[in-house]
């Protein structure tokens, strides 16, 4: 198995291949279609993405902001398209359960309602998890990007709590 290539701008050319995804150029190369996926998400959203052939990383993209506008955009489309984390607008009502609790929202792609098992493991600020997970410290210490796992391991975030409508900030203060 051979190590990942670095692909940087002048190295490495991405063109659209349409519903395929995208097409690799390297110098000495055939084209390739390759898939893109983030390595660190959260932590570092746009640094560190792995580019895939037919299900073999051949390459890694350190900093997509390196590359010229068009193809960042390109990169930048494949990316949502692999992580799709939907952003929650508002919160409709956070129902809590003996193991459980339900959460009706509206996101960015339209009406959600999902369960968070635990709050401690499943409610995060964006990448870090102190004492396992969000708390009024957090909320207090200034971290207002979080993100939430339900029970079926799709994620969640939420931009800014604070620009949440007055309603929805007092359904979160309910669970952190």
């Amino acid at each position: 198995m051979t190590e990942p290539e670095i692909l940087a701008p002048g190295s490495a050319v991405f063109v659209s291949a349409g519903e395929k995804g995208l097409v690799l150029r390297t110098a000495g190369r055939p084209d390739r279609v390759v898939t893109v996926r983030p390595m660190f998400p959260v932590s570092n959203p746009g640094k560190f993405i792995s580019v895939y052939c037919e299900d073999v990383e051949t390459g890694i993209v350190p900093d997509i902001s390196l590359f010229p506008r068009e193809q960042r955009e390109l990169l930048g489309k494949e990316l949502e398209h692999q992580y799709l984390v939907p952003r929650i607008l508002e919160i409709r009502s956070i129902t809590d359960g003996t193991d459980y609790s339900l959460w009706d929202t509206v996101t960015d792609h339209g009406a959600r309602k999902f369960y968070v098992k635990s709050r401690s493991e499943n409610i995060h600020s964006r990448g870090r998890s102190r004492a396992g997970g969000v708390s009024r410290g957090i909320i207090a210490g200034g971290m207002f990007r979080l993100f939430i796992t339900d029970m079926e391991n799709c994620r969640y975030q939420i931009e800014d709590w604070r620009k949440l409508p007055r309603a929805s900030r007092q359904f979160l203060d309910k669970v952190i």
